[in-house]
């Protein structure tokens, strides 16, 4: 790079140059100088800027955590202590939107409780009538017709019995404090279905001494078991038994022989009044309560068609050890 200027009325003339590679050191020297205090610098200046950004929103961060900490059964206020003033409103319009949809599903469970509940004195009413008249009719078509009527009545009460079941499974209080052993309960629900369907074959698989204490509610894990295997006989092979198994760790399986049920409809049976078939008698409520009341008490189910090592079956698995 050269540098010329002329003086004394331009009889002077001077001019000099600079060598590139000079001036390139130069640069190099001055961008070193200045690089090395920013490379000391930066790290505390973002790790502290980190910290105090954490540290101002410990409160958010902590409002945060509460939520991701909340089941779907908890519709309690979540508490937002000390929050900024613009997250403050939106924890407040969501304490609200919490308490409206409680207040809603509570008027929900409270209409199906009491609508079951109110019914089941007038059908009990209208199913002795109708066994009465039943015997007092001549065999004919008469008493063909009240045959089917009295099968109506008694589907409508097993309906009403498996709505408060659903209510309770989705609004009742499914834990308690003292905990139970669910295999010695499991034993008197098998027990009872025996009785009730000595046509139906149970194989209970736990060894005497076996226990597993849960502070599950008895009478929740009653509703539990009794629709389970009330779907496993109904749904099931007549000819061949249905297995109970409940292992140490807090694995309760239930498996039927049955045709294997299509991927789509395994995937809806969960929901309401969803049946893998018509042929069967029932009401659809089964899986629903057995979910609302897995879901309610934080365990697992899983669903397979078939069976986990059979090629056919229907087997229900339940993972009491996350309680």
């Amino acid at each position: 790079r050269f540098y010329g200027a002329s003086a004394v009325q331009d009889t002077l003339h001077i001019q000099v140059a600079e060598p590139l590679s000079q001036r390139h050191a130069a640069v190099t020297e001055m961008l070193i100088t200045l690089a090395w205090p920013l490379a000391i610098l930066m790290p505390p200046c973002f790790f502290g800027t980190w910290v105090f950004v954490r540290y101002s929103l410990r409160h958010v961060l902590a409002f945060n955590e509460a939520i991701k900490a909340r089941d779907g059964g908890d519709l309690s206020p979540i508490a937002g202590h000390d929050l900024p003033v613009e997250i403050n409103t939106i924890a407040e319009s969501l304490n609200d939107l919490l308490q409206r949809l409680r207040r809603a599903l509570e008027l929900e469970h409270a209409f199906t409780a009491n609508s079951a509940h109110e019914l089941r004195t007038p059908i009990a009413t209208a199913l002795a009538q109708v066994q009465r008249l039943k015997q007092t009719l001549p065999e004919g078509s008469n008493k063909e017709q009240t045959r089917k009527i009295e099968m109506s009545i008694q589907r409508l009460s097993r309906l009403s019995e498996k709505l408060m079941e659903l209510a309770k499974a989705e609004g009742g209080s499914l834990l308690t404090a003292e905990p139970h052993d669910l295999i010695s309960l499991l034993r008197l629900i098998v027990e009872q279905f025996r009785r009730s369907c000595p046509n139906a074959v149970i194989r209970l698989n736990v060894t005497d001494k076996q226990s597993y204490m849960s502070n599950m509610d008895a009478d929740a894990f009653a509703i539990l078991v009794q629709n389970l295997l009330d779907n496993a006989i109904k749904h099931g092979d007549q000819n061949e038994p249905v297995d109970v198994l409940f292992s140490a760790q807090g694995g309760l399986s239930i498996i039927n022989h049955a045709d294997v049920i299509p991927a789509e409809t395994l995937s809806q049976l969960r929901r309401r009044f969803v049946r893998s078939t018509s042929q069967v008698e029932g009401s659809g409520l089964g899986l629903a309560i057995a979910d609302a009341i897995v879901t309610g008490i934080g365990a697992t189910m899983t669903i397979h068609s078939p069976a986990i090592g059979r090629p056919d079956g229907f087997e229900v698995s339940i993972d009491f050890s996350k309680i």
